[in-house]
């Protein structure tokens, strides 16, 4: 992906939204409409505060960045990863596709994949 340095940050906001709003090809469109994606201001302002090569994708530096950032904004699952040292365990866990960074979608999928087996 071509860098994105020189994107203003309402751009890199609405280019976030694009990209975390696009669901799995798999997917049907059926799916995509029960399925809405629901990102937090609170996830949204971290994510684009750790992602420093502006990407839209976090490296396991920015993604450290921002777990702590979620950590500071009281979220739960964030706190563990901070307290426990999981950083490296949850990045890899989160990256999927095994590329070395990790998406909104794979965010958003680790997120929904958690709330389903801890039955929330």
């Amino acid at each position: 992906m071509k860098s994105n340095s020189h994107m203003p940050a309402n751009l890199l906001h609405h280019a976030f939204w694009i990209s975390l709003a696009t669901l799995s090809a798999t997917a049907t469109f059926a799916e995509e409409i029960k399925s809405p994606v629901k990102a937090t201001k609170s996830e949204i302002a971290a994510f684009v505060a750790a992602d420093l090569d502006k990407s839209i994708t976090l490296t396991a530096e920015e993604f450290k960045a921002f777990v702590d950032k979620m950590a500071e904004d009281g979220e739960t699952k964030a706190l563990t990863i901070r307290l426990m040292g999981l950083y490296n365990y949850a990045f890899k866990k989160i990256d999927k596709n095994i590329d070395g960074v990790v998406t909104p979608q794979e965010l958003r999928s680790a997120n929904d994949d958690y709330k389903r087996t801890a039955g929330n």
